[in-house]
């Protein structure tokens, strides 16, 4: 042992103060009393650590990211993408009914298009590759147009302020040999033509417009 100007150094301890409080030499060196040393880095046993929580994993998801630009949104296989008022708009080439297109637009975190004015149903129709489903429909009550609710997922939420009907729309299939033209679809030109939801009276399945909420 060394002291050095009141300090004891044992081996394999740290420096102590000598005084009161500090450990005699003299006395015995029993477990009894003693100052624990520090684990070794290979004894197994926890160090003592003030370092805090431990800093959560980078790589763990945290939940999906809400689409509300370019940036956070991810299309669907096959659809671009395209900004416009705030809104982020998916154009989907692949055709199918109704009910399977609007599926594809919720997984994205969107719905179909709620087309509110001409401005907005022009930038749409300027950018359509085909005739595509928006979110039009009269589902729940024939002849009662209403737009889809993103928010409950009701196919019947708010009325229509704007519309912009091609000549002889809605005909419902004039007469509706194949059943009801209950959901709508918008023209490259711009207006709106009632379909069969589910691709009858001969028209098949389309494209689709997608929409951020």
């Amino acid at each position: 042992m060394l002291a050095i100007a009141g300090c004891r150094i044992d081996a394999g301890q740290a420096i102590a103060p000598s005084g009161e409080g500090a450990v005699d030499a003299s006395q015995d060196t029993s477990p009894v009393g003693t100052v624990d040393p520090v684990p070794d880095a290979g004894s197994g046993q926890p160090a003592p650590s003030d370092a805090g929580p431990a800093p959560v994993d980078a790589s763990v998801d945290s939940g999906a990211t809400r689409c509300t630009s370019l940036a956070t949104c991810l299309p669907p296989s096959g659809c671009t993408a395209s900004e416009y008022a705030g809104h982020v708009y998916f154009f989907c080439t692949e055709a199918m009914a109704w009910d399977v297109a609007r599926a594809r637009c919720v997984e994205a975190d969107t719905d179909l298009a709620i087309l509110e004015d001409s401005a907005e149903n022009m930038f749409v129709a300027s950018a359509l590759g085909a005739s595509s489903w928006i979110g039009l429909n009269d589902r729940d009550t024939e002849g009662d147009y209403r737009w889809v609710d993103p928010a409950t997922s009701a196919t019947a939420g708010s009325s229509i302020s704007f519309s912009n009907w091609g000549v002889a729309k809605p005909d419902n299939c004039a007469g509706g040999f194949f059943g009801q033209q209950d959901c709508v679809r918008i023209l490259s030109d711009g207006t709106w033509d009632d379909s069969d939801c589910a691709g009858g009276c001969t028209e098949g399945t389309f494209a689709f417009v997608c929409e951020s909420t």
